[in-house]
């Protein structure tokens, strides 16, 4: 199970939301609305395990969306978003083992995940995007994604 989310769930789920669902998107609206859009998508999907009253999470998952969403259109490759969620699953996971869980990860995910993607939202994100923006190719307009 764990293993299904941290690398099954976000393969599957980049090839759906990026590499199918945002490359229709694209032919049909701006790169701006298109990943916007698979955003909102990606995070309905998702909101069968939300909590009532918990508005950190959709958020979280529909920045998450969008810069998933962002890289791959920068990149053109598809294995970047999914490098990036993939890291983005395993991150409470590796919280709750540093913080010393000793086997017993299930008491520490909760309070690691809601912290750790709120650090992703803040620091590591704008980070990611813009070490991708940097390597790739300078003076693109917006129809060149």
């Amino acid at each position: 199970m764990v293993l299904s989310a941290m690398i099954v769930a976000p393969i599957l789920e980049e090839v759906l939301f990026r590499g199918l669902l945002l490359r229709w998107l694209l032919v049909r609206f701006r790169w701006q609305g298109a990943i916007l859009l698979q955003a909102a998508l990606f995070c309905a999907v998702h909101f069968a395990v939300l909590t009532p009253g918990d508005w950190i999470r959709p958020l979280q998952l529909f920045l998450s969306g969008c810069v998933f969403g962002y890289l791959f259109l920068r990149t053109q490759n598809l294995w970047v978003p999914i490098i990036v969620h993939c890291v983005w699953n395993i991150s409470p996971f590796l919280l709750g083992s540093l913080a010393g869980a000793d086997g017993m990860i299930d008491q520490y995910i909760p309070a690691a995940e809601k912290y750790t993607k709120l650090l992703f939202i803040a620091v590591w994100a704008p980070l990611v995007v813009l070490f991708v923006w940097r390597k790739t190719k300078r003076g693109r307009t917006d129809r060149d994604f």
